[in-house]
């Protein structure tokens, strides 16, 4: 149960695997994982252009089809490399145990 995963990817991926991608993200890597990052990394133009149409390329689109039904998925958009191990380090970071109420 502790298997802490992430994935890097530059988001292009064959239209017709994004639904297989998506489907053993959810079935067989979410249930077994305490927690899984993705981070999608787009080039300034890809940032511009496909972010603000698409809300990102084709895995991303198929991997947020998952994230609102897992608590233990986050996913991030960077537009350079060398913002990836910040993100990393972000989306790692130990969240504060309960929240109070109000």
């Amino acid at each position: 149960w502790n298997i802490y995963a992430a994935q890097a990817s530059d988001g292009d991926n064959i239209h017709n695997d994004t639904g297989y991608c998506a489907e053993l993200l959810q079935n067989a890597i979410l249930p077994v994982c305490q927690y899984f990052a993705y981070v999608e990394i787009l080039s300034d133009r890809e940032f511009e252009q496909n972010l603000a149409a698409y809300g990102g390329k084709d895995l991303w689109r198929g991997y947020a089809t998952v994230a609102g039904k897992h608590p233990n998925f986050a996913m991030k958009h960077v537009a350079r490399r060398a913002d990836i191990w910040p993100v990393f380090r972000q989306l790692f970071t130990r969240q504060a145990q309960g929240k109070e109420s109000g």
